[in-house]
């Protein structure tokens, strides 16, 4: 999308769309799939194994960037070779994701069955009642105007 531009308009509307979809990753991962994923003991572990692939990331995309704009493609500018090549990736894997993980371990049909059981009963431990009091005391302090909050 981002290579058809031709406008300053384009660019902002595009790069508004893209942040729109962009903004939405992390708190469905750590809202949604950590928790139901993952045990307690292991969240840790695993928010920091995807944050160091930010960092990962970075270290590949930002000299291929330099490499890319300096490249000419199929008669594209740098720039739009760019966004071509940084998008596929992100294009293949948003389709694995979206089919191939599911919310929680019991709707997914690559776990077994006894991993299943065993992932619902290992979840289903974690005390109800801290849950509740952590939650009702982030609830006061929200409508106190407090910001303190705590998990």
């Amino acid at each position: 999308l981002m290579t058809t531009m031709t406008t300053e308009l384009e660019f902002y509307i595009y790069r508004f769309l893209l942040g729109l979809c962009e903004a939405s990753l992390y708190p469905v991962i750590y809202s949604l799939l950590i928790p139901n994923w993952f045990l307690p003991k292991e969240r840790a572990k695993a928010i920091s194994l995807m944050l160091t692939s930010l960092l990962f990331s970075n270290i590949i995309g930002g000299p291929l960037a330099g490499i890319l704009l300096d490249t000419t493609f199929f008669g594209l500018h740098g720039w739009r070779t760019l966004f071509i090549v940084e998008a596929i990736p992100a294009v293949i894997f948003a389709f694995i994701f979206a089919f191939w993980m599911k919310e929680r371990p019991d709707h997914a049909s690559w776990v077994t069955d006894v991993e299943k059981v065993y992932i619902k009963a290992e979840l289903e431990n974690i005390p109800k009642e801290k849950v509740r009091k952590i939650c009702e005391e982030n609830l006061e302090n929200i409508e106190n105007g407090k910001r303190d909050f705590r998990f």
